[in-house]
C-alpha cells in the first residue's frame, strides 16, 4: 500500500504539473519543520524517516539500483510512494528533485554578488536569503533541517 498525496497540483491553478522540473510556485505546498514545501519533498522525508535513512551509513553519497530509483520516480510521478524503498533510493530523488528545479535551482536568480557575499560578507548569508523568493528561501531552510537532522546521528551515518 502507498502514500497518497498531491504531487502537481497547486492550489491556485488546479493543473496537474510534474513534481520534478517545475518552478517551486507552481508545486503544491506542504508544512515541514514549519516551512512551506512543496509536497513531494514532505512525502520523501517521511518515507527516508521511516526507512531509518538517518543511521545509513552515507546516505546521501551512495546511489540505489538504477531499477530502484526509477521505481521510485515513477510512482512519485503517479502521485503515490509505496512503502519499502531503500533509504538509499528516497535519498537519491529528493537530489534529483533539486538538480531538475529550472533556471539554476534555488539560487539562479540570484545575481553573482549576492551568491559571493555568502562568503566574503557578514551578513551575506541574510541577504542571500531575504533576496530569495519566499519558495526557493523555505525550500533552501528544509535542506539545512534535513542535514541538521542527519548529522545529529552522524555517529552511526558518517
Amino acid at each position: 500500500m502507498g502514500v497518497p498525496f498531491k504531487v502537481g497540483v497547486h492550489e491556485t491553478r488546479k493543473k496537474r504539473v510534474p513534481a520534478f522540473g517545475t518552478p517551486l510556485q507552481e508545486l503544491c505546498m506542504s508544512k515541514c519543520f514549519g516551512l512551506h514545501v512543496p509536497s513531494v519533498l514532505v512525502v520523501l522525508w517521511l518515507a527516508l524517516l521511516e526507512a531509518k535513512g538517518a543511521e545509513v551509513e552515507g546516505i546521501f553519497r551512495l546511489a540505489p539500483s538504477a531499477s530502484e530509483r526509477e521505481d521510485v520516480l515513477r510512482e512519485i510521478g503517479a502521485g503515490c510512494l509505496r512503502r519499502g524503498h531503500t533509504a538509499e533510493a528516497i535519498a537519491t530523488v529528493i537530489k534529483i528533485f533539486f538538480r531538475k528545479l529550472p533556471r539554476g535551482g534555488l539560487l539562479g536568480a540570484l545575481p553573482p554578488d549576492v551568491i559571493e557575499g555568502v562568503v566574503t560578507q557578514q551578513d551575506g548569508a541574510a541577504r542571500m536569503m531575504a533576496t530569495l523568493p519566499a519558495e526557493s528561501a523555505d525550500a533552501l531552510r528544509w535542506v539545512v533541517q534535513v542535514i541538521r537532522h542527519i548529522s545529529k546521528k552522524s555517529d552511526v551515518n558518517r
